[in-house]
């Protein structure tokens, strides 16, 4: 750079060297900052901050602490990526389980699990599990899109979800065995948990006919049957195989190696030339 005069009043070489600190300062501080994939706000001169770790950051982009969340683990199965609806999930290497945080980095699922779903469920929902210090005896639980829990995690040894804000929490009276004995029908309508009734076998899937609803279930013998909308047994569980109800109202259904059409609404079978009819 040349100089237009000898005293400075234009520009002087001190100027010219704080000029080009200044630049390198902010140089710095982006290169800083580009190290992390997001950052919140800065409140009292820190901030949180996320690259492979959440950490605690001041106004120079340095590291002033480090917790124990990261954005990876050793399972990547177990950890989706990214943030979706406003959400991250972060692994705590102390605990070796995972958290929901929200956009300003603050943990907010009900507790740390063994497992997060994240796009396990339809309509927003969470599936969680946690487990015993062995690993071996899972519990889960469902969460909403809030992060507010809606079915218990600690209960069931699965949540199935039946649609329409509808859950089947499958419990084993055995402790190491899975057994299928009984299934508890769970509303989670207005983000909150409510029981509705508890059956014996497997509820599969909710079936709507002439405005109600029918409950599809396997009992302990691996037999089909249905329970009515008031949770009482519609159709006996004897079936090995029990179709879907077609437009006339009946099922195709197999009962000790017979095949034959039931009438859904009043049980009536038939068992000859039903498919030509």
């Amino acid at each position: 750079m040349q100089f237009l005069r000898k005293n400075n009043t234009l520009e002087t070489k001190g100027e010219e060297k704080s000029s080009e600190t200044m630049t390198s300062a902010v140089d710095s501080l982006k290169e800083k900052k580009e190290r992390f994939s997001y950052v919140t706000d800065f409140k009292d001169g820190y901030a949180l901050a996320l690259s492979e770790r959440l950490v605690i950051i001041d106004e120079d982009y340095e590291v002033k602490e480090k917790t124990p969340y990261s954005s990876r683990s050793n399972n990547a199965l177990l950890m989706p990526k990214g943030w979706k609806n406003g959400y991250i999930i972060l692994y705590n290497e102390n605990t070796f389980s995972y958290a929901i945080f929200d956009q300003d980095l603050q943990r907010v699922s009900p507790g740390e699990y063994y497992r997060i779903e994240y796009d396990y469920f339809k309509d927003g929902y969470v599936k969680v599990t946690t487990t015993d210090e062995r690993r071996k005896i899972m519990k889960v639980g469902v969460l909403n899109s809030d992060i507010k829990s809606v079915v218990s995690c600690g209960i069931y040894n699965d949540v199935k979800y039946l649609g329409d804000d509808l859950f089947v929490g499958l419990k084993s009276k055995s402790e190491y065995e899975w057994h299928n004995d009984e299934s508890t029908i769970i509303s989670s309508k207005g983000g909150k948990e409510e029981v509705l009734h508890t059956v014996n076998g497997v509820v599969l899937n909710i079936f709507v006919y002439e405005g109600k609803k029918y409950y599809y279930f396997e009992d302990g013998n691996h037999k089909y049957g249905y329970y009515a909308e008031n949770f009482e047994t519609f159709i006996e569980p004897k079936y090995e195989v029990l179709g879907k109800v077609d437009e006339k109202g009946e099922c195709i259904f197999i009962e000790d190696g017979i095949t034959g059409k039931m009438n859904f609404r009043t049980g009536e079978k038939k068992f000859r030339n039903y498919i030509e009819n």
